[in-house]
């Protein structure tokens, strides 16, 4: 199974970003929740490819021949 730690970081944060942007104070709440959605979501991003970094896949031994 390959590591999905790089896609869970920016799913989680494109969502995190959106809310917070779009419960700022302000006018326009939909550019802000747009604009911290896709802040979260390179941040998620990076954060997620930094893990994916640290644990590398398992190697496969064999099994049953």
């Amino acid at each position: 199974m390959p590591s999905n730690a790089t896609q869970t970081g920016a799913a989680t944060g494109a969502l995190a970003g959106s809310v917070i942007g779009y419960n700022t104070k302000g006018h326009n709440r939909g550019q802000r929740a747009l604009v911290g959605g896709l802040l979260g979501a390179a941040v998620g991003a990076g954060v997620g490819n930094a893990i994916d970094s640290q644990n590398p896949e398992p190697q496969q031994t064999g099994g049953w021949q």
